[in-house]
């Protein structure tokens, strides 16, 4: 049977144990964290500066967090790009993390997880729309900072990209040094996550 806390007022909810962290899952420049129970954040938990990310591996992206927000059981981190099935480990803050009764969380303060985006982000298609434009078609939509940046894209051979901007969720239109008639160019992108 489980404990009963009356506080002299009659029976409150019973305590339910250790407030933990069940799982954290990767996605796209976010990490969900689902605890046991309602949690709210304070402190260096609602800040991004309060967790970190690290990794052993060599060659993968560094993971910097970004936002923090919380519903109900849910943490969601938001962060920069990962690098797929990548390992890496998030730290929690030692304080801030506490369930909507007042429990504190105690640990442990560090999950493993794999880097998500486990669909990459791919150009599917380029229609040209003049000698300068060309419009960029995507696998998926895609996060509109990332893919609006004129640094994430490559005109092979070398076109310079002079902005990027969002015709669709699926759809950014690139304006470019003018093309050569009848040259075949390619595009390729970095740093363009996926929604």
């Amino acid at each position: 049977m489980p404990l009963m806390i009356t506080g002299g007022l009659g029976n409150t909810a019973p305590w339910t144990g250790a407030f933990q962290a069940l799982q954290v899952q990767a996605g796209d420049k976010q990490l969900v964290i689902t605890f046991n129970v309602d949690t709210t954040i304070s402190g260096p938990a609602a800040s991004p500066s309060g967790y970190s990310v690290t990794t052993g591996d060599v060659g993968v992206l560094p993971v910097t967090i970004t936002s923090v927000a919380v519903a109900g059981p849910i943490v969601t981190l938001g962060t920069t790009m990962q690098t797929y099935n990548a390992n890496y480990v998030l730290n929690f803050p030692v304080v801030g993390l506490v369930s909507v009764d007042g429990r504190p969380f105690n640990g442990p303060f560090t999950f493993a997880f794999s880097g998500g985006a486990a669909t990459p982000v791919a150009v599917q298609m380029v229609t040209t729309i003049d000698a300068r434009t060309l419009d960029v078609s995507f696998s998926r939509a895609v996060v509109q900072a990332d893919a609006s940046n004129p640094n994430n894209y490559t005109v092979t051979p070398t076109l310079a990209v002079h902005s990027a901007t969002r015709i669709t969720d699926f759809v950014y239109r690139i304006k470019t040094d003018r093309q050569v008639q009848g040259r075949v160019y390619s595009v390729s992108i970095a740093n363009i996550g996926g929604l």
